[in-house]
């Protein structure tokens, strides 16, 4: 196993490079996450609280809801509305180019 520390740093006088090619300086910097997340987020907060709240009422009728293709209608809707409360983010929003997100905050700031 001697034979192949050469591999590993073929000149051991040297020291090894202090930085990596992937060094990410600003990774961990908590404040550019939270403004990446909020630019990702284009619903309004009130929208997301009827989101979740429409949801929950899907999915709580698909529950009951004995068979069929309602059923699984109300389940994959409740689950995407649930989705799109929980991330802020609507994919048909985003298609659209419609930011309710900014608009809401511009007007609370006012």
């Amino acid at each position: 196993m001697s034979d192949n520390k050469h591999l590993d740093n073929p000149n051991p006088t040297q020291p090894k490079p202090a930085m990596s090619l992937t060094f990410q300086p600003f990774d961990h910097i908590p404040k550019l996450d939270e403004i990446g997340k909020s630019l990702h987020k284009n619903v309004s907060p009130p929208e997301q609280t009827l989101s979740a709240l429409s949801g929950l009422a899907l999915l709580g009728l698909g529950c009951i809801q004995s068979r069929g293709s309602l059923r699984l209608l109300m389940l994959g809707t409740g689950t995407a509305l649930l989705g799109r409360a929980w991330t802020g983010h609507c994919p048909v929003y985003e298609e659209l180019d419609i930011r309710r997100r900014k608009a809401a905050l511009a007007e609370q700031g006012n």
